[in-house]
């Protein structure tokens, strides 16, 4: 989400950065697959872990999109395609497992954030 380089990702920053005044807030996201690895601080008491879709993930979204003209469908293809980058879930059990409260700032991969959370 950061830089921000859309409304969407403007929107999540900006809330949550506000919000670490009284939560302790970690930001488990997937990244275009050219992006490289993050970790660390986007703001004050913020923190992003960026995770880019590997290349098998990017090609299927691809081969999704033609068949659509070319929209993007990124977030409406993830709950089909975030198996092609496991890391994410990785991080998302790890991340889900400490945590008292998890937030999906999209519906998109809701089951994958139930089963790396039942207990939140």
């Amino acid at each position: 989400i950061y830089p921000a380089r859309g409304g969407g990702q403007s929107r999540i920053f900006h809330l949550y950065r506000h919000l670490v005044r009284q939560f302790d807030i970690r930001i488990v996201s997937v990244g275009n697959h050219a992006q490289t690895p993050y970790d660390g601080e986007i703001a004050p008491g913020l923190r992003e872990i960026r995770t880019p879709m590997t290349q098998a993930h990017a090609e299927a979204e691809a081969r999704i999109s033609r068949t659509v003209g070319g929209v993007p469908i990124t977030d409406i293809a993830m709950p089909q395609l975030i198996e092609l980058t496991p890391r994410y879930l990785e991080i998302l059990r790890r991340e889900a497992a400490e945590a008292d409260v998890v937030v999906a700032s999209h519906p998109f991969l809701a089951r994958q954030l139930r089963d790396a959370a039942p207990h939140a």
